[in-house]
């Protein structure tokens, strides 16, 4: 059924115009002819001609002397008019680029067509035929910026409305971002909802919604980021779209070979690293490669080809909180007698509920120790500096080898058929480091690293094939297909070692996925072990194919498309499968009370609040497809007014697993689904079938000196961005999910050293007794809405100069996040009892609940200078002034909110909120040296000529985060360790300190919040503080040194952060970059509560040498 099913669906897009981005690897030109009077000129012929390939297209004016040449490739042209009775006119300079209609109108002179009129001239730098908001980078840009990495995606920053998670979006050094970090907000998105077009082709990892294949800034044309407002052919996404077009060969040969060169010498110390006194680690960074394209036919066939290397050694500065020498003897001698308040006995209470004892003198008798307890203190490093919070500061080098290439043939086909094949692929492999080191000798087989520390591998490909069929001068065809394919591995650093068993845990290391050391998380300290949802395996292909038909009738071009994508994800992953133990305070504190006892007590007995194991059997077999139509009607009212207008219909089919092995979870009737329960099928949820997407574009140009343009429009997309990780491959029977929960009014039921029982396979008819935690997915779930508008004016101050000023906003709807749909009601007592689905399944635990309760808007003014290349000088500046509202945080989080009843109280800033953000890229030729304004020739010109300065300024005022408790008082703590909980505080101030009291010590005042009342929620808002600002100055010096006409040597210099300013992370970070509560710094009750414990990297610098030719 499902084969046939899939066949059909194919068969049915193949029998229409399909396409998913129709101009992503062309561009569009239009404009009009006129005689030196200014009347419209009929019948024209407009020959384009590509200046690189000499493919060419011919089109005639219609009765408004309107011309349209579509899908023609991008790159520089030329466009010839002749008419009877007028001069030929040539004109020249033109570049055309992609996703992107470009203006040229053409004015004819009287005379002899044998006569020729030749015209150079770049076409306006006005959007006068489109109401998308969109940022292009073009290849100079790219090659001259100073980036720290050398990624595409670090070019999205340089437009408006762009809010990085984490400014300069610098590549990870392993895991899904490992060759590109893409998690920017682009006008109010969510970062996940954002897409990518990679010569046409949908790039997208499909575990995380990262990049698959990405390109090398050497072999990149150009790239288009458009955000907002854009075509009917563009999909797939809730967010902004970008189109990425990589080189082709042209008639002549050029390539370049390059290194650039990164290490120790030229850096300058991390902040923390020298505040604790360390030295600089070892660091080096080698980047090497080269392109070449030319002709292998002239004027038919070209060959375009790329090799990038890296190799890499890089020191990660963490800073940690352990527990000090002092704190150790307290947990392995049982003496906590320095600590001013009293430490209950939980053993003591005569019931559940009664009042505890404390321990005479708060000493612990020893037979009451845990002995695992013991041996981990003694695993433990030696604090790098003293005091209880931040005392070990660790930098050791990742190391990374990656090896990629392309290569992408051309062939023109008759005067104006286009072919190209195109295939690329990467091998990354990269060794990342831990936050706590192992001992030197710790007497039992391990990595080098108590905490963290990972193996990761990508070996990724993509290969398409785009052809571009011409019918007539007014019907185009461009149809492409291909394939995407992603290969990784991750795993511990730890996976080979049986570290549980050799501590004397039972039930823990039980498989060959189960290898390492449990993970012991201890409120207000650095998690102890692993908790990383690994080893974890993904392979992945997406077949695509897409048409686009164009017809061109009169004063309309007509656009008819779809596409189909057939998904193919075999995988392995689980949740904590050595186990995940979570640790408060609760049992050493007295019953009732917010505050008392110690994390470090609870400890000592073994007490654990919750633990949670998944062992998952095999590989899942996870199949997915989607697909889209759209008709667009772009319609030239006058020579001032265009209409766009078109409506797009997408359809993305929810996963099933292809040997039918998993299951739904009904979060009413509290039972498991299988195939075909309710009617669902093998996916178990609904089609969501009702995706329209209308859209709407007006560009009108004011003035008569044609300056002048408004440019509004609005649109709806969809899209569901996948979180793979949380599927139901989660759910049992491929995967079998254990966790124990306790009563923090009774006393301990379990201790760490009696580890976990051997895992059962549950009877899926009786869920009442199944006792793990499940993953649910709504079985109506809808795709994420998004809406959005923007109004503007575009002002063309100078040839090269426009000034754009925009109102953009946004607002989307049923955002996919996680919810617990079995939180128990605060109260005392056991949690299962205060359960909703305790009646039915009163062994169940937390259910993580996929729908569609999320929702964000977004509103802002956005001003955009933009200086095209002139007199050596390229430089744009973007200024965003906005509000971005939300209660959720996309698909790949796993944050809940902090009452399940109450998803509304999550209503705030949203986690990429920045209230102001200024960025300006420059690039500046300075006028001395050969083919310059001054000093020219000579000697003189050889010493001082030739220079380059170019630069990125960023200025972004403090992203928000929140206070949380750093001990549960509700007693409704989830019991799933992989779902971010947060209990909030009361709020009883502002909690944010003036500008002048912020102190990396004292960033926000604790005194505003105060631990609720025993048994309830805090009432303090989700993210209401701000963080830090940042201010981050990023430059390059180089050299051009002619060797002849031909070739060319170019020497660089660049540094980022070259002020060497040290900016900041928010308090509940451990390293730049990092998700919200991975420190302790906004837990109030923590000893570090309101501290800073990590940095943005200092001063770098990097040397380069390519030679062009």
């Amino acid at each position: 059924m499902i084969s046939r099913n899939w066949w059909f669906r194919a068969c049915l897009t193949a029998s229409m115009a399909w396409n998913l981005f129709a101009q992503a690897e062309s561009g569009t030109l239009v404009g009009v002819v006129t005689d030196p009077g200014g009347a419209v000129v009929p019948g024209a012929s407009v020959t384009i001609l590509s200046e690189g390939t000499r493919l060419t297209r011919t089109v005639t004016t219609n009765e408004n002397g309107q011309y349209v040449i579509y899908s023609f490739p991008t790159g520089a042209v030329s466009v010839t008019v002749e008419r009877t009775g007028f001069q030929k006119l040539i004109r020249s300079g033109i570049v055309l680029t992609a996703a992107d209609t470009l203006t040229v109108d053409l004015r004819l002179t009287v005379g002899n067509v044998q006569e020729t009129v030749e015209v150079t001239g770049e076409a306006p730098l006005l959007q006068s035929q489109t109401a998308a908001v969109s940022t292009l980078i073009n290849n100079q840009q790219m090659l001259e910026m100073p980036l720290n990495g050398r990624s595409l995606t670090q070019l999205l920053q340089l437009g408006a409305g762009a809010a990085p998670q984490n400014p300069g979006l610098p590549t990870a050094l392993t895991g899904y971002q490992m060759r590109a970090n893409n998690s920017v907000s682009v006008n109010g998105s969510v970062w996940n909802n954002n897409s990518y077009l990679v010569d046409g082709m949908f790039d997208r990892g499909l575990w995380l919604n990262g990049l698959a294949i990405v390109p090398t800034i050497d072999s990149i044309q150009e790239m288009r980021v458009m955000a907002s407002n854009y075509s009917a052919e563009y999909g797939a996404a809730a967010g902004a779209v970008t189109v990425v077009q990589t080189k082709s060969g042209t008639n002549q040969f050029h390539g370049d070979a390059y290194e650039f060169l990164r290490n120790d010498h030229l850096d300058a110390n991390n902040f923390f690293s020298n505040r604790a006194g360390l030295t600089k680690p070892h660091f080096r960074r080698n980047e090497f490669g080269g392109v070449l394209g030319g002709p292998i036919r002239r004027d038919k066939t070209f060959v375009f080809g790329d090799y990038q290397g890296i190799r890499l050694a890089q020191p990660t500065t963490t800073v940690s909180t352990i527990p000090s020498v002092a704190q150790r003897q307290m947990v392995t001698t049982g003496d906590f007698s320095s600590l001013t308040t009293p430490v209950y006995d939980p053993y003591s209470s005569p019931a559940a509920g009664a009042p505890r004892v404390p321990f005479t003198g708060n000493q612990i008798p020893l037979r009451m120790i845990d002995p695992i307890a013991i041996k981990l203190m003694n695993l433990l490093p030696a604090p790098t500096s003293p005091g209880t919070t931040r005392n070990l500061t660790f930098n050791p080098a990742t190391t990374e080898r990656v090896d990629q290439f392309d290569i992408r043939v051309d062939e023109n086909l008759a005067a104006s058929d286009r072919l190209f094949f195109k295939y690329s692929y990467d091998n990354s492999a990269s060794l990342g480091t831990g936050s706590i080191p192992a001992p030197p000798n710790p007497g039992i087989p391990m990595s080098a690293y108590l905490t963290g520390g990972s193996t990761n591998t990508l070996k990724n490909w993509a290969a398409a094939v785009n052809y571009t069929k011409v019918f007539t001068a007014s019907l185009v065809n461009e149809a492409r297909v291909g394939a995407v394919r992603w290969n990784s591995a991750f795993v511990t650093a730890n996976d080979p070692y049986n570290i549980a068993q050799a501590l004397g845990i039972p039930g823990l290391n039980i498989s060959d996925t189960s290898r390492g050391i449990p993970g012991y998380a201890m409120t207000g300290f650095t998690t102890i072990g692993d908790t990383a949802q690994s080893p974890e395996f993904a392979r992945t292909i997406s077949y695509q194919a897409a048409d686009t038909l164009t017809q061109v009738r009169g004063s309309h071009t007509l656009k008819f498309g779809g596409s189909y994508i057939r998904h193919d994800f075999n995988g392995h992953t689980a949740i904590a499968p050595r186990g995940w133990y979570t640790f408060n305070g609760q049992f050493t504190r007295q019953i009732g009370a917010g505050t008392g006892g110690s994390v470090l007590a609870d400890f000592a007995l073994g007490g654990f609040a919750t633990v949670t194991r998944s062992i998952q059997s095999g590989f899942f077999g996870m199949r997915y497809w989607e697909s889209s139509l759209f008709a667009e009607d772009s319609w030239r009212v006058n020579n001032r007014l265009t209409l766009t207008y078109g409506l797009r219909y997408e359809l993305q089919a929810p996963p099933h697993e292809v040997n039918n092995r998993w299951t739904n979870f009904d979060v009413v009737a509290g039972k498991f689904l299988t195939n075909g329960a309710n009617g669902l099928g093998s996916a178990l949820r609904v089609l969501d079938t009702n995706n329209f997407s209308p859209r709407l574009g007006i560009a009108w140009v004011l003035t008569n000196d044609h300056k002048t343009v408004l440019r509004s429009g609005a649109g709806i997309s969809f899209v569901e961005a996948y979180n793979a990780g949380k599927q139901l491959h989660q759910d049992p029977p491929l995967t079998i999910s254990q966790l124990l929960t306790t009563d923090l009014t009774a006393p301990p039921p379990f201790t760490i050293a009696a580890g976990l029982p051997l895992p059962v396979a549950p009877d899926l008819t009786h869920p009442e007794i199944y006792n793990g935690n499940v993953i649910a997915f709504d079985q109506h779930m809808k795709d994420a809405k998004a809406m959005q508008w923007s109004l503007g004016i575009q002002r063309e101050l100078m040839s090269n100069l426009m000034l754009d000023v925009s109102y953009v906003g946004s607002r989307t709807l049923d955002l996919i996040n996680s919810i617990n749909a079995n939180q128990a009601v605060p109260g005392a007592g056991a949690l299962n009892p205060r359960r909703p689905l305790f009646s039915i399944d009163p062994a169940l635990g937390d259910i993580d609940y996929r729908t569609n309760w999320g929702a964000s808007k977004y509103h802002s003014l956005q001003v955009n200078l933009v200086k095209r290349y002139a007199k050596g000088l390229t430089a744009s500046l973007a200024w965003t002034w906005s509000h971005n509202l939300a209660n959720a945080r996309g698909p790949s989080t796993s944050v809940q909110p902090q009452n399940s009843r109450c998803s509304a109280c999550e209503w705030g800033n949203a986690l990429e909120d920045r209230r102001h953000m200024v960025v300006i890229n420059h690039v500046y030729e300075l006028p001395f040296g050969f083919g310059r304004s001054y000093i020219n020739r000579g000697i003189a010109a050889h010493i001082v000529g030739n220079w380059n300065i170019s630069g990125i300024w960023s200025m972004y005022t403090g992203a928000h985060f929140g206070p949380s408790l750093a001990t549960s008082v509700s007693n409704s703590l989830g019991s799933n360790p992989a779902v971010n909980f947060i209990e909030r505080p009361n709020r009883v101030g502002d909690g944010n300190l003036p500008s002048d009291q912020r102190t990396i010590d004292r960033w926000f005042d604790t005194s505003a919040f105060r631990s609720p009342q025993q048994f309830t929620f805090g009432n303090s808002g989700l993210l209401i503080l701000e963080g830090p600002g940042y201010f981050n100055m990023d430059t390059g010096i180089h050299r051009d040194f002619r060797i002849n006409e031909q070739m060319r040597a170019t020497f660089r210099w660049e540094m980022f952060n070259a002020f060497n300013r040290v900016n900041f992370v928010n308090p509940d970070q451990n390293v730049a970059g990092a998700a919200p509560n991975s420190a302790s710094g906004a837990q109030i009750g923590s000893a570090t509560a309101g501290q800073i414990s990590a940095s943005y990297p200092a001063r770098s610098m990097q040397l380069s040498l390519k030679f062009v030719f």
